[in-house]
């Protein structure tokens, strides 16, 4: 535009002197006004060399059709193909229709007759020029939620980073895939020692993608811990987490439209051989056990609708050898087209995958290639803590 620091340029391409000099004229006033800078090329083959070299800032190409050696429709065509960003116009004294429809190919923006009129043909500039200016505006936008999404993501994983306990008793091990290109997401997954025989397992999910589920993320990695397990390390209830957790949401976020959390807590207990747990409209877990196991039962509404919930807790005994798999429900949604794995299919591909010492890595492609589909459509977090 013309407050740019860069002047923008208008390059005209027509085989005939006489024509460049004639826009030379009756353009000049107009790109003085706009803040624009015209160039002209006798050749197609030297515009080409021209933008090649990179003068930079050419944001509309004003080609004439009939030219020698390389026909309008063919240059505006390898324009598009290696300079997509510039607009392009096509001045033309005939209907030439395979030339036309490669000036289509090529995405053309605007189509003159000769003879052209100046106010026509700076009209037709001038919206070419607002085009050029939107989508550049665009591309700075999508770098910049780029770059924030990166910086997100830095923040999420620093976060949320995890330092799975080591002990005897018990091994620890985590999965988590955000959705490609985001770089952060809404899942949330902590492993939290209590002592030398009990470990707090968490597994959450705010719904929606990146940002937003991210940023609620980190606030309840701020206060989960500082605000309740340090204070129920001894005596901690997972229901009784989950209803503190809902209160919080509350009375905390409850101006925020359409924040749905899910979560589950599970309290491993290796000295009571036990693991209880209690869901908010989170995937149950699961209990893979060779020659017995499966999902386990339970049930629980989401966080943050319902004041004063009470959340049931579930016990189960569990034993040497036995796996505890927590995840969200991403790694059963798997779309595009919708794909859903059963909790009762997925229980058999972690088992097989447990039986042939799968990591974790691998267990997620194996569940991609039950479902038939090459990418997950959600954020997925898969928790396991093998007893030994």
């Amino acid at each position: 535009m013309a407050n740019s620091i860069k002047k923008e340029k208008i390059l005209f391409v027509d085989d005939e002197r006489s024509v460049l000099g004639m826009v030379e004229v009756v353009l000049a006033d107009w790109s003085v006004s706009r803040g624009v800078e015209l160039l002209t090329s006798d050749s197609p083959f030297k515009a080409l060399e021209l933008l090649a070299a990179g003068p930079g800032d050419v944001a509309v190409v004003v080609s004439d059709l009939n030219m020698p050696g390389m026909k309008g429709g063919e240059f505006l065509l390898k324009i598009r193909q290696q300079h997509p960003e510039i607009i392009s116009i096509l001045v033309t004294g005939r209907s030439e229709t395979d030339e036309i429809v490669k000036a289509i190919k090529a995405g053309i923006f605007s189509f003159i007759l000769k003879p052209w009129q100046a106010d026509y043909l700076i009209a037709e500039i001038d919206k070419a020029l607002e085009i050029f200016t939107l989508r550049r505006e665009q591309k700075i936008q999508v770098q910049r939620l780029h770059r924030e999404l990166r910086f997100a993501g830095e923040m999420q994983r620093a976060l949320l980073h995890l330092r799975i306990p080591d002990s005897p008793k018990v091994e620890f091990k985590l999965g988590y895939k955000p959705l490609l290109n985001l770089e952060c997401g809404g899942d949330y997954f902590d492993i939290i020692q209590l002592d030398g025989s009990r470990w707090l397992m968490l597994v959450g999910d705010v719904a929606g993608h990146g940002v937003t589920g991210a940023f609620i993320t980190g606030i309840l990695k701020a206060i989960i811990f500082q605000d309740y397990v340090k204070a129920h390390r001894d005596r901690l209830s997972p229901g009784a987490f989950l209803g503190w957790l809902n209160e919080r949401l509350i009375s905390g976020l409850n101006t925020v439209s359409g924040l749905i959390v899910t979560f589950c807590a599970g309290l491993l207990d290796l000295e009571a051989w036990t693991f209880t747990y209690s869901l908010a409209g989170q995937n149950p877990p699961l209990l893979v056990r060779e020659g017995a196991g499966g999902p386990l039962a339970a049930a629980g509404p989401g966080l943050g609708f319902v004041e004063d919930q009470i959340y049931e807790e579930k016990c189960v005994p569990v034993q040497s050898g036995d796996r505890i798999f927590l995840y969200t429900d991403g790694l059963e949604e798997i779309q595009p087209p919708q794909r859903i794995l059963a909790s009762g299919r997925l229980y058999e591909i972690l088992s097989a995958a447990c039986a042939a010492g799968l990591d974790h890595e691998e267990i997620l492609n194996r569940a991609l290639l039950a479902a038939g589909a090459s990418g997950f459509s959600d954020d997925v977090t898969l928790m396991t803590a093998r007893l030994i």
